[in-house]
């Protein structure tokens, strides 16, 4: 029963391994505006594999813009895995984030098996190099500057996945260059202590996000929630950390998809953005807080939540644990960039009793934090109802009509349930919205 919680990323799976490989096609060819996937043969000179099996996916929306630019994850292991991220970025439901996949393979799971102890470990090739060293200047030398030339990739937002033997190439990554990435999903390997040590001395500000998952049964779930536990217990100021166990599982293929869709839904949501402040309040201060928040803002906008209603909340848990210059400096940050702006909103709708009044409720303080009978709008007239709220400019609004209770809150012309108006705030703001009907009067 347990193993049920994941057929969703079963089936994606077993998709994936009966989907046929695109065929190869040169890497200089132009993409084809019909074109979601493509496929290619690099070469290199040095390292065990010298020729590697790349893989792209694009996200369905690639061609709808010129100028969007996407997150991207580069897979190792892509002879075993590349389909199933793919189905997984493409077929389940990923409301928040449209991703890039990158495959790194070689061309079979049987000449993947040959080659990727010596690819991802420290066995030497002809020239005395590690073949992780080879395979990491590879990455980083020739395959992400081709990739990120010919696709709108997003630099500030690389991913990288590594599963069994996979860890210990990623976590070399970290070491060797941790700003390569700036995300990390590994599972069902760990590294020991004198590592996590060594890093710390090298990264003590480390500015990377890593998921940890490993499944119940895995020989390795001990190492891995070892490392998970040392690399938290060093509290390195710029690191963000998730791990999970999944029930049933062991160390085997199905493990594989798990592990990519709870790190990818992880990294690929949008976050709360007081973790990453606190962080940066550790390693530099109130000025290195607001500072990550503005570069944050610029480079990863669709990663946190930026509604500077967080730094007000953010500012006030630092006054209530007595920092009150760090909450006065983030207050007159706030003051100077997000200005209070006079928000009107006004409903139209039918005519209703004069016994009934209209509520609106939504993620703001000013509009009731979902409370759905909290604050109440003006009749203005028969068919009019308003009101005027104070909202810090950069706010992203989300709301609902209510007649008090969610059992009354405002559908539309077939008699659903209304989504969320939204509504991001910079100017004052006059915002109209017309509710046709009521979910309690389906039929009525």
């Amino acid at each position: 029963m347990k193993l049920k919680i994941y057929s969703g990323v079963f089936f994606a799976f077993c998709l994936g391994l009966v989907m046929s490989c695109s065929e190869s096609q040169d890497a200089s060819n132009p993409v084809d505006p019909n074109e979601y996937e493509k496929s290619f043969w690099m070469h290199t000179e040095t390292g065990h594999a010298k020729d590697y099996y790349i893989q792209i996916s694009l996200p369905r929306s690639y061609y709808e813009t010129d100028s969007r630019k996407y997150p991207v994850i580069y897979l190792t292991d892509a002879d075993y895995c590349f389909n199933t991220a793919q189905d997984l970025t493409l077929v389940l439901d990923w409301p928040q984030r449209e991703v890039i996949v990158v495959g790194i393979g070689y061309g079979s799971p049987a000449r993947l098996r040959a080659l990727r102890e010596a690819e991802y470990g420290d066995i030497t090739d002809e020239d005395g190099e590690r073949g992780w060293v080879q395979f990491l200047h590879f990455i980083e030398e020739q395959l992400i500057p081709d990739v990120e030339s010919k696709y709108r990739i997003n630099p500030y937002n690389r991913t990288l996945y590594g599963w069994s033997l996979g860890v210990l190439f990623s976590t070399n990554v970290i070491e060797e260059n941790p700003l390569l990435f700036h995300n990390y999903i590994i599972g069902g390997g760990g590294r020991r202590s004198l590592y996590v040590d060594n890093l710390y001395r090298k990264w003590p500000d480390l500015p990377v996000n890593i998921y940890f998952g490993t499944g119940e049964y895995d020989g390795n779930l001990h190492i891995m929630m070892q490392f998970a536990d040392n690399i938290s217990s060093k509290h390195f100021s710029g690191l963000l950390t998730k791990r999970e166990i999944y029930p049933g599982l062991a160390h085997e293929m199905i493990t594989k998809g798990v592990l990519l869709d709870r790190g990818m839904k992880w990294l690929y949501s949008i976050k709360p953005i007081a973790p990453r402040l606190r962080l940066a309040m550790k390693s530099g201060g109130v000025e290195a807080c607001l500072e990550a928040f503005s570069k944050l803002k610029l480079t990863n906008p669709d990663d946190y939540d930026f509604d500077p209603v967080h730094l007000l909340n953010f500012a006030e848990s630092l006054g209530n644990e007595g920092n009150t210059e760090a909450e006065k400096a983030i207050l007159r940050y706030v003051e100077q960039e997000y200005p209070v702006r006079k928000v009107t909103i006004q409903i139209l709708t039918e005519a209703l009793p004069d016994s009934e009044t209209l509520y609106i409720t939504g993620n703001h303080a000013e509009l009731g934090n979902w409370d759905p009978k909290m604050v109440e709008l003006k009749r203005w007239d028969a068919k009019t109802w308003g009101g005027s709220f104070r909202i810090l400019s950069g706010a992203e609004l989300e709301f609902k009509i209510t007649r008090g209770s969610w059992e009354t809150q405002a559908a539309d012309s077939t008699g659903l349930e209304l989504m969320n108006f939204e509504e991001t705030i910079n100017l004052d703001t006059l915002i109209t919205k017309v509710v046709e009907r009521w979910v309690d009067k389906i039929g009525s």
